[in-house]
């Protein structure tokens, strides 16, 4: 069984006004702290326009997750779609957290690199 976890990417004033060729949403498992974190599901969308102050609706159908586990978001506003961090790119720097089986939708500013 899986549900859908919705959400916003904020995009900061200095983001371009041009299109992104992809847009990645990862739902990641970060209940080690002492190991890296594994993608758990990922939603991308592609030629995605921008704007300063934008905002960018996304879902993630993920799979039913642990309660006892620790899950956050990560985002990737790839400019180029080359999947590398570049210049200009824009990222989420903070941790946000996934709650198993919650329904509330998520903000996710992101940053420019």
């Amino acid at each position: 069984m899986t549900h859908t976890v919705r959400g916003i990417v904020s995009l900061p004033a200095d983001a371009p006004a041009t299109q992104a060729a992809r847009v990645l949403v990862e739902v990641r498992d970060v209940s080690l702290a002492d190991a890296p974190s594994t993608v758990v599901a990922a939603h991308v969308q592609t030629d995605v326009p921008l704007a300063p102050h934008g905002r960018i609706p996304f879902s993630v159908d993920v799979p039913d997750l642990d309660p006892r586990g620790a899950y956050g978001l990560r985002v990737h506003v790839d400019l180029s779609g080359s999947g590398a961090l570049e210049p200009g790119d824009l990222i989420s720097t903070q941790a946000h957290a996934v709650v198993p089986e919650s329904h509330e939708e998520l903000t996710a500013p992101v940053s420019t690199v």
